[in-house]
């Protein structure tokens, strides 16, 4: 039966390789380790053909090799963790060294020192291999799965990942700032480092993005679910050719021969928070990170095969977030000038700022365009509100037919009353009330891993990430306010990822891994206050009344967020890398086939984005008019609807590329 599944194989792996080879031109990665080293006696002389056994501390998986002509042995593709080492020669006492640790990709150099004895006498060491790196001028940093389980994070507005270990390294950066989002590595650019999660990269289809920004921001993978993470700086090997700065890998953990879980909750709570600076009260923030990791191995009855051995790794990382740490200023207008009386609308001195009628625009007869504008030289004039007795300066009168005609109050009427006795920053934004208008985080991320030993010279591991998100920011307004790209956006999204790795010894000097991976960081927004797109008034003309639209001001906070999209931005990843060892030559060559995509549906600002400001009922020249005034009057300063031709489009692009490379040990 072995024969037969070793021929099946063979024609699986030749059909790969002829595939990779046809292909025209990403890079092949490993994130496997090796254990190399000599066989030598007391007085340093080559011991060939030393019998070595390599077993897994938790899995107990059992690899067999020998020592060639010249002492030399390597038991390449293993999976990280720590491992006893056997040795046996004819004439010499048995050699265990226990406890070697391998890390991502890591070559550990173990030599063994064999002394003339009988076979029933044993050395042991208990002491790990030597961690400087023999093989090549590779530069590494690695957190150790010690520090990543132990190691706290802070708790802030996101869940954990484990991408902000990686400022712990040397040679990182983030500028002024302490964000991993703007991490630089070694000098490289922002974004110019690539992420490995299990041997693929997580590159973000078309968009681009890659690196710390799927690591950390993106897709951000919980410290429970991760064995290790190293970042390699220079001199790494050309499967490693895709990235102009550093390369980080992380691998998923992996159960072991017994079982082992933990639960966990981090908490972040009003109760514990100062108030913040300006605000009479502590805006509300409860935040709770919270879930399980189980592991173990997989016994089916009747088995088939004694050498065969399966392990399952599951976690789930919950994050939830109820309210906000800071209670923003915002800007709204009095409750008289809402309803068209100015009067108490003056400068920092105490002036009052003339509102003038824009209906009364009229030529200056005595402008003289050969002198500055001014005051006294102005190139138009307007008749200033003087209410309906024309003695009360600033006043528009309520039986005016634009004030009586006006769409103002029907926004006006959802805005909530200035805090402050004050004409701008005067209204303090509540403590967010659960479940209602506010700050709402849901983010899940579910792990799950299986590893399959199903032969001796085979390992199978399926890994399955699934992310989801309903990430509504802060509407301080029941009509969001749109200040920023985000503000006011109910971003929902569905991220798989996932990972499939086959590992393949044809000899012990010829292994194969292959490893093919596929992300869809895609999602959708839409616009938190969409619910109100029937009570607010709908302007005519535009092109959708499905959102309010977007109303700006000059001095004021916005309000109405006009927010529709989605969009996919898939990758999927094949690649393979074949190691061969031959004396002291180590040749690695292979390829990888990328197919992304971007696919994006765009339909914002169909209800039109509309801004009022002081020009439309001032004077060119002098300090008059207000935003509030031209927004009552209907007197729109500037406007933009988006029209259309296409709504959604899908990029496509594909990638191959071929790698060789040797490492030849001379000593």
């Amino acid at each position: 039966m072995l024969r037969k599944l070793s021929k099946t194989f063979g024609l699986v792996w030749c059909a790969l390789l002829l595939c990779l080879l046809l292909a025209p031109a990403g890079w092949a990665q490993s994130f496997n380790g090796t254990i190399t080293g000599s066989v030598t006696d007391q007085s340093g002389a080559v011991v060939p053909n030393a019998e070595l056994t390599l077993t897994s501390v938790g899995t107990h998986v059992v690899t067999k090799g020998t020592s060639g002509p010249e002492g030399l042995f390597r038991f390449p593709n293993l999976v990280i963790g720590a491992y006893d080492l056997t040795a046996a020669a004819q004439g010499f006492r048995n050699y265990v060294q226990r406890g070697i640790t391998v890390d991502i990709d890591q070559t550990v150099t173990a030599n063994v020192r064999l002394e003339l004895g009988t076979a029933t006498q044993t050395i042991e060491v208990n002491a790990n291999a030597s961690p400087l790196n023999f093989e090549s001028g590779e530069m590494k940093s690695t957190i150790a799965p010690k520090v990543v389980e132990e190691l706290p994070l802070l708790v802030s507005t996101n869940q954990r990942s484990v991408g902000s270990f990686v400022l712990l390294m040397p040679g990182v950066t983030t500028g002024t700032g302490n964000n991993p989002y703007d991490a630089r590595i070694n000098g490289g650019l922002q974004s110019g480092d690539e992420a490995l999660l299990d041997g693929v990269s997580m590159f973000e289809g078309l968009q681009g993005n890659g690196g710390m920004i799927s690591m950390f921001t993106d897709f951000p993978i919980s410290p429970d679910t991760v064995d290790e993470l190293s970042v390699i700086t220079s001199n790494y090997e050309p499967q490693y050719g895709n990235t102009s700065s550093a390369v980080i890998t992380a691998v998923t953990k992996s159960g072991t021969s017994e079982f082992h879980g933990t639960a966990f909750e981090l908490l972040r709570n009003t109760d514990l928070n100062a108030r913040e600076y300006g605000t009479p009260n502590r805006g509300t923030d409860l935040e709770n990170d919270f879930g399980l990791t189980i592991g173990g191995p997989i016994k089916w009855p009747k088995w088939p095969h004694t050498n065969r051995k399966a392990f399952f790794f599951f976690a789930i990382d919950d994050y939830w977030l109820r309210g906000g740490l800071t209670s923003p200023i915002q800007s709204v207008p009095s409750m008289q000038e809402r309803q068209g009386d100015f009067s108490d609308w003056k400068d920092s001195a105490g002036n009052l700022i003339p509102v003038y009628d824009p209906a009364t625009t009229r030529a200056n007869p005595n402008y003289n365009p050969s002198s500055p504008s001014g005051p006294n030289n102005l190139p138009y004039l307007r008749d200033q509100f003087m209410g309906c007795n024309s003695n009360t300066p600033n006043v528009i009168c309520p039986s005016d037919p634009r004030l009586t005609n006006s769409m103002a109050p029907g926004w006006y009427k959802w805005l909530p009353a200035p805090t402050f006795n004050t004409l701008l920053n005067n209204y303090v934004s509540p403590a967010m009330p659960i479940g209602g208008d506010g700050v709402l985080d849901h983010r899940e991320l579910y792990t799950l891993k299986i590893d399959y030993y199903f032969t001796s010279k085979d390992h199978f591991s399926l890994v399955s990430y699934q992310a989801r998100a309903i990430d509504a920011v802060a509407c301080y307004f029941r009509v969001c306010q749109i200040d920023s790209a985000y503000t006011g956006v109910t971003p929902h999204y569905s991220q798989p990822l996932d990972r499939v790795n086959w590992d393949h010894t044809f000899s012990p000097t010829l292994l194969s891994t292959l490893n093919w991976g596929y992300y869809n960081p895609g999602g959708k927004s839409i616009a938190t206050d969409a619910a109100y797109a029937g009570v607010v008034p709908q302007i005519a003309g535009v092109g959708s009344h499905t959102q309010p639209s977007g109303l700006s001001f000059q001095n004021y906070s916005p309000m109405g967020a006009d927010d529709l999209g989605k969009n996919n931005k898939s990758g999927n990843v094949v690649n393979e890398q074949m190691t061969w060892v031959h004396g002291r030559h180590t040749v690695k060559f292979g390829g990888e086939i990328r197919k992304s995509q971007y696919s994006d549906l765009n339909f914002n600002n169909l209800s039109g984005s509309f801004g009022f400001s002081q020009a439309n009922t001032g004077l060119v020249g002098i300090n008059s008019g207000s935003d509030v005034a031209s927004f009552l009057l209907g007197q729109v300063s500037s406007a933009s609807e988006y029209v259309p031709t296409v709504g959604t489009y899908y990029m496509r692009n594909s990638g191959e590329d071929l790698f060789v490379g040797d490492t030849w040990k001379i000593h």
